[in-house]
């Protein structure tokens, strides 16, 4: 919040191009405030921070939990509708195919595993001021600061080098 809050700083209460941004995800996002609502508090920063979030770490952190499953584990294909009281299971090794698994291997290899183009920590910002480059660095920092602390307390996310700039994969 802190780098977004910089760089959105200077931008006009009544700047257009924000208020159709924000009238255009308001009809596809519940709660996202519209054009007339989104200069309102910290409506706008919140917005944006979350947006960036989403696009950024969230989305690179899901790829990278869920292609590091073991897929043994996770089959998308169970040959057997769900149970109930009366149902009697068939055999484990009958549920998921060969051919089950092999699929899932290639989609997780297609679509699920992170192939990160470019890294939100290598990204150059075309910011024209100078508080703003000074906001980047801030922000490449805190990023930098975050890992070595998740790191420290033992929690193991995905490395900050792999993390995606935008939707990539």
């Amino acid at each position: 919040m802190k780098f977004v809050k910089e760089i959105i700083k200077d931008i006009p209460k009544d700047e257009i191009w924000t208020k159709r941004w924000a009238d255009y995800v308001n009809k596809y996002v519940p709660d996202f405030p519209n054009g007339d609502d989104i200069f309102e508090g910290d409506k706008l920063l919140h917005a944006v921070t979350s947006y960036l979030f989403i696009v950024t770490v969230g989305h690179s952190i899901d790829h990278f939990m869920f292609g590091s499953l073991d897929k043994r584990e996770i089959p998308m294909r169970i040959r057997q509708k769900s149970p109930d009281r009366n149902t009697k299971m068939i055999k484990r090794s009958k549920l998921c195919s060969p051919t089950d698994l092999m699929k899932l291997y290639m989609a997780d290899r297609l679509f699920y595993k992170p192939t990160t183009i470019t890294s939100l920590i290598k990204t150059k910002y075309k910011f024209k001021t100078a508080e703003q480059s000074l906001a980047v660095e801030a922000f490449k920092a805190d990023l930098r600061s975050a890992e070595q602390e998740l790191l420290t307390m033992g929690i193991k996310y995905m490395p900050l080098k792999d993390i995606a700039a935008s939707i990539q994969f």
